[in-house]
């Protein structure tokens, strides 16, 4: 099947979400209203307001590990976009409050009001696994514009300076070449930069020279990980092999600024393909987060963490 028509498809068939895990009633979370999905072992917290957000993911009687703020947007996973680059539109969707909806299946879905400006709402939808500490999620990026428009949905997962950040070159048994990628203003040889034989990453526990930095790879892996004493978060979009990806062909990028633990933040970034949207049409992308704890990497460097994490 052609890459475009796959595109099709997804753009007028994406799949809802299903759980079996539960959700409570309506609740804050650091003074922030939403609601949690919850099973055996694990819980996720899932706000429309003031803006869409999955706030927190953490094991039962654990931590979670998304950043949060209630002074800036930058924190949990939010969605932007890309046109075909970053503008300054690419935050606007998620800035919108949204509905939040208990689905028959027990999953959660945040519906964003219209943003005019940029001619897209935002869908944000969240699912527990019945019984693993997995969250499985679908965002959906609906064009208001009477006109068709060449987009990418942008999954952005916000960390504190507390970990590294890593991902692999390629996929096991993968013969695929895989570029890194440094943005303007951002140097290979920062000091938070780790580069190693299976992977790269940055070490978001050492702040970088310039204040920020920027890089990624165009691994077909698909995931990157946040480690921190001893637990592992996983984050993974699927790869449309052959599509064309933004900035520079990134399928992962990590992003840190600030210059002190009180300052800034870090992320892990999932671009999908830039696919065509027609009018009232939505480019989908599907996004899992997963927690593992007891990890021990022999070496706490990036080949370290993704040994023992594969």
């Amino acid at each position: 099947m052609k890459i475009k028509h796959l595109f099709a498809l997804l753009l007028l068939e994406g799949l809802t979400l299903t759980s079996l895990a539960t959700a409570g009633e309506e609740q804050a979370f650091h003074g922030i209203a939403g609601r949690w999905l919850t099973n055996a072992v694990a819980e996720a917290f899932v706000s429309g307001t003031p803006c869409p957000r999955i706030v927190a993911f953490r094991l039962k009687g654990g931590e979670s590990p998304l950043r949060i703020s209630t002074t800036d947007p930058f924190f949990g996973v939010r969605v932007w976009f890309m046109e075909p680059a970053q503008n300054e539109q690419s935050p606007l969707p998620a800035l919108r409050p949204a509905t939040l909806e208990l689905l028959p299946s027990a999953a959660l879905r945040l519906t964003g009001s219209n943003e005019p400006v940029s001619g897209l709402q935002l869908t944000m939808e969240a699912a527990l696994d019945p019984g693993l500490p997995v969250l499985r999620l679908r965002y959906g990026l609906k064009n208001l514009r009477v006109q068709r428009r060449r987009l990418a949905v942008w999954a952005i997962v916000a960390l504190p300076h507390a970990g590294v950040g890593f991902a692999p070159w390629r996929a096991p048994g993968s013969g695929a070449a895989s570029s890194m990628l440094a943005y303007p203003g951002s140097s290979p040889a920062d000091p938070c930069v780790r580069v190693g034989e299976k992977g790269l990453g940055i070490d978001f526990r050492v702040f970088p020279g310039r204040g920020q930095i920027k890089i990624g790879t165009s691994s077909d892996a698909g995931w990157a990980g946040y480690g921190w004493s001893g637990h592992v978060l996983k984050s993974t979009a699927d790869i449309v092999k052959g599509a064309d990806y933004p900035e520079g062909g990134a399928t992962i990028t990590m992003y840190q600024c600030g210059k002190a633990a009180s300052e800034g933040f870090c992320e892990i970034e999932h671009a999908g393909p830039l696919c065509d949207v027609g009018p009232g049409e939505s480019a989908w992308m599907s996004h899992q987060l997963e927690l593992r704890t007891g990890i021990k990497p022999a070496t706490d460097s990036v080949d370290g963490w993704l040994d023992a994490v594969r």
